[in-house]
């Protein structure tokens, strides 16, 4: 709005703690951390359905509100979808390295689109499971070079708790070539209701598109 002919704009106050506060305490049961990234990706979709990209997706950018929902916060980094008018010049790497997506770390501007948040959000999925980043590394050189050539293994590697249907859904999101991961955040939402719920019969399904069979 203007007041006085001063424009100004206000934003929720949000009470709560980042995501990783409760990364770091490993405070979230198997079913609250499903029930997190669902509500994450609601939000994401509804950002790329305005036409943004928010480029910058980590747990620390995820705050917990008192009721235990998480809200996205910090677009600074944000893109306008289609928009010349916020395109960081070509080879400019945007993001947080640990949370970038292959295309990001590449500097490949063109290709950041939704399925890069994907591939940020799989990373803090990945987090949120095992308490390890995926592609930790001693230098932003080494992070680099782990997120563009390494796999990470299962998360069910360090969580016994995690199973199979979990494992096959983040790394999913991890896959290097951004057409393999999740088109849509909302199908990504969706398979993790699906496992909520105990429904299989997607399963195979899944197993087999990752496979690329």
């Amino acid at each position: 709005g203007i007041e006085n002919e001063v424009p100004y704009f206000t934003m929720d106050f949000i009470e709560g703690k980042p995501l990783s506060d409760l990364i770091i305490e490993k405070g979230l049961s198997l079913d609250e951390i499903l029930s997190i990234v669902g509500k994450i990706c609601e939000a994401l979709q509804y950002a790329h359905e305005a036409g943004i990209i928010h480029r910058d997706i980590k747990p620390s950018n995820i705050i917990m509100d008192l009721q235990g929902e998480p809200r996205i916060t910090d677009f600074g980094l944000a893109k306008c979808i289609d928009s010349g008018t916020m395109v960081t010049r070509s080879g400019t790497m945007l993001g947080t390295p640990y949370y970038m997506s292959p295309e990001q770390a590449r500097g490949q501007l063109g290709l950041v689109g939704p399925r890069s948040d994907i591939y940020s959000l799989g990373v803090v999925f990945y987090e949120m499971l095992t308490g390890k980043n995926p592609f930790k590394g001693e230098n932003t050189v080494e992070i680099y070079h782990n997120i563009l050539t390494v796999d990470p293994p299962a998360p069910s590697t360090f969580n016994k708790e995690v199973y199979k249907q979990i494992d096959a859904v983040c790394l999913k999101c991890l896959k290097k070539d951004s057409f393999q991961r999740y088109r849509y955040a909302a199908d990504l939402a969706s398979d993790l209701r699906r496992i909520q719920s105990g429904s299989k019969g997607w399963v195979h399904s899944l197993f087999k598109k990752i496979k690329g069979k």
